[in-house]
Formats: C-alpha cells, sequence, structure tokens
C-alpha cells in the first residue's frame, strides 16, 4: 500500500504540473491576444490621432494663406504711405529751408529801408 501511495501521489503531481503548465499557456496565450487588442486599439487611436493632426495642420496652413492674403494690400498700402511721408517730409525741409531764406532776405530788406539814407549835399 506505500508503493500504491506513492504512484498515486506522483501521478497527481504529474497531473498538477500538467494542469499549471496548461493553464500558464492558457494564460500566455489569452495574454497575448489582450496585448493584441490593446495594440490595435492604439494603432487606431494613433491613426485618429495622425488624422486630426493632419486637419490641423491643414487648417492652419488655410489660415496662414488667407492672413498672408489679407496683410499682403495692407503692407503694400503702408508702403506706399510710407513713401509718401518721406517724399512730404523732404518737401517740408525743403520749403522750411526756403522760408529761412526768404525771411533773411525780407529782414534785410526791411533793415535797408528803415536805415536812414545819406542825404545828397543841398546847393550852397
Amino acid at each position: 500500500m506505500g508503493v500504491e501511495v506513492i504512484a498515486l501521489g506522483g501521478s497527481l503531481l504529474v497531473s498538477v504540473s500538467a494542469f499549471g503548465v496548461f493553464m500558464w499557456r492558457v494564460f500566455v496565450k489569452m495574454f497575448e491576444q489582450f496585448g493584441a487588442k490593446i495594440d490595435q486599439q492604439f494603432i487606431r487611436i494613433d491613426d485618429r490621432f495622425q488624422a486630426l493632426n493632419r486637419r490641423i495642420d491643414d487648417r492652419f496652413e488655410t489660415l496662414d494663406r488667407r492672413i498672408d492674403e489679407r496683410i499682403q494690400p495692407i503692407e503694400a498700402k503702408v508702403d506706399t504711405l510710407d513713401a509718401k511721408v518721406d517724399g512730404l517730409a523732404k518737401d517740408h525741409q525743403s520749403l522750411a529751408r526756403e522760408l529761412a531764406e526768404f525771411r533773411g532776405e525780407v529782414r534785410g530788406r526791411f533793415g535797408e529801408l528803415s536805415m536812414p539814407q545819406p542825404q545828397a549835399p543841398g546847393p550852397t
């Protein structure tokens, strides 16, 4: 009876070990399937993210182009106005210089008029 107990214990041990190996393989298989499902979810999320990222980039490019289209005419007008202001400033400087020269000339002539003129000697 002692040998039968050892044989029964040995077969039980082999059965439990075989069941453990079987369960381990089932667990590994389920874990791999679960990991594959998670990977697929991340791939889908990544694809959605990439699509969303492309749409956002496209919208920014469209907005950038529209802003450039609206700013370019304004920049051209500013450049034109800047050139006009430069021209007016040069005209102003030239007029101020001419006016200063004219004032000096007028003051000189008034000065000549207000100075007593030498009298011609009269007949004696």
